[in-house]
């Protein structure tokens, strides 16, 4: 912790008065950067079959994803990337694995972290356990599309668990 210390002489008609100023000049934990690297603990798990009304036969999967990115719908699966970048100074918290997880008017407080990105996609890190939680959505077009489509709806949100801890740059 830094400190400076001020003296100030006041000159008073009839005496010297002399005050003692001190002024704290660190910078709390909250203003500094914050190098995060996390591991998935949990991850969406649905059988995919329940996302249409005929399952399309042997390879669901390749389907499924087919699907997904047709109806514009690859950030709702997008699981979130590994490591991240929490700005205090700036309110942002990105990820240098992929810009496009970028939050700009992030909170950051003692006990959590939490913003939405521009998608509408929700992060939240709780700073005394480490665990992050990040989550997807759709919007009701979005559902009522794919409804019409496959006739099945999709879970309006995704959720990814991750256990995190801060760390500092390797290089």
């Amino acid at each position: 912790m830094k400190r400076i210390i001020v003296a100030l002489c006041l000159m008073a008609p009839t005496s010297v008065t002399s005050t003692l100023l001190m002024a704290d000049t660190s910078t709390s934990p909250q203003a500094e950067t914050l190098y995060v690297e996390c591991h998935m603990t949990s991850q969406p798990s649905r059988p995919l079959a329940s996302f249409y009304r005929q399952p399309p036969g042997a390879n669901i999967r390749e389907r499924y994803l087919s699907d997904i990115l047709m109806a514009d719908l690859a950030g709702w699966i997008t699981p979130p990337p590994r490591t991240w970048v929490i700005s205090p100074r700036m309110n942002t918290i990105s990820s240098p694995e992929d810009i496009h997880f970028g939050i700009d008017n992030a909170t950051i407080a003692e006990a959590g972290i939490h913003g939405y990105s521009r998608e509408g996609a929700r992060f939240f890190l709780n700073r005394i356990t480490g665990e992050m939680h990040y989550t997807t959505y759709l919007d009701q077009e979005q559902l009522a599309g794919w409804q019409a489509r496959h006739g099945a709806t999709l879970p309006r949100e995704n959720v990814w668990t991750y256990q995190c801890e801060a760390v500092r740059p390797r290089i």
